[in-house]
């Protein structure tokens, strides 16, 4: 979502719903190939008239397997797991055109998506077992070291608090902070109020921007991300927290892009784990690893260094 212009949840609603061919169900053929037209509208936006870094996950995943399996089937495709590079920016509000490739088999299904007839653009995505407790237990350890450290207020777009600390940072989705004026993760809600997989994606992407962000005080963009979305649908009844861990950074082995010199070094993109998990750290309903690379040409800090 743009800085620029935030939109309500009803128009990135519709925007989400019909992205992919206006709507209307993608058909493979007999070896499970397809292609379709996208459109991603303004209420979509992250940069200026390019698609959200979060958006990509669920726009090139969920609304493609909506529109093979139904709106009906897609429940049953969680949990999953996707593994999607965001290599190349995608516009908005022009056609943008993919193919791919889906199969089903008795233990769920395997998807592939290129866009703009680039890997640079690819996704792969296939069914995954449910997280279980052990999915939370590294983000509950690196919690509890933070206790040790001191504790700092981030005030995001100068408004939203997150808790810094140097090993993580974390952020409790309450009703107050969705109803802090100016929320841009509040469009990302449901119209009514409830959270789900785009919420999820969005959010993730978001706290691996900021505990990269703080690593390297600087601007970046997300060029990668690997993810295990347990649930679409996030419960009501369960005080949640979204975290990111900075004691475990990680260069993908097979990375192709290049470092960016960054005030005199170079800094290669990497990840950082991230989870949305139940308040008490005792669940994880999505884990994955969110990578980076700052903006080329940086000489200056951002903001204040970390403690």
């Amino acid at each position: 979502m743009s800085s620029r212009s935030i939109p309500t949840r009803e128009a990135l609603r519709r925007s989400l719903e019909g992205c992919i061919g206006h709507g209307d169900p993608l058909t493979p053929d007999a070896n499970g190939a397809f292609r379709g037209t996208a459109f991603f509208g303004e209420a979509l936006a992250g940069p200026p008239a390019r698609l959200h870094g979060g958006l990509h996950a669920y726009a090139r995943v969920v609304s493609i397997l909506r529109a093979l399996r139904g709106p009906e089937g897609l429940a049953t495709a969680f949990p999953l797991e996707l593994d999607m590079r965001l290599e190349r920016a995608i516009p908005l509000e022009t056609s943008v055109p993919f193919l791919g490739t889906y199969t089903e088999t008795a233990n769920g299904f395997a998807l592939h998506t290129q866009f703009l007839d680039t890997p640079k653009l690819d996704a792969h995505a296939r069914s995954a077992g449910a997280l279980g407790a052990e999915a939370a237990a590294p983000f509950r350890a690196v919690f509890e070291q933070c206790q040790s450290e001191p504790a700092h207020t981030l005030n995001i777009r100068g408004s939203f608090p997150v808790t810094r600390h140097r090993s993580a940072c974390y952020l409790d989705l309450t009703e107050e902070f969705l109803s802090l004026p100016g929320n841009e993760l509040a469009s990302a809600l449901c119209p009514d109020g409830t959270l789900d997989a785009a919420f999820t994606c969005i959010v993730l992407d978001w706290l691996g921007a900021i505990g990269m962000g703080v690593t390297w005080q600087a601007k970046l963009y997300t060029t990668r991300m690997v993810l295990h979305l347990g649930v679409d649908a996030l419960p009501r009844d369960v005080p949640l927290r979204v975290m990111v861990d900075c004691t475990r950074p990680a260069i993908h082995p097979d990375e192709a892009l290049r470092p960016v010199l960054l005030r005199g070094e170079f800094a290669p993109a990497t990840s950082l784990p991230v989870a949305l998990l139940s308040r008490d750290l005792t669940r994880a309903y999505a884990t994955g690893r969110v990578t980076l690379l700052p903006l080329a040409g940086q000489t200056e800090t951002l903001g204040a260094p970390p403690p």
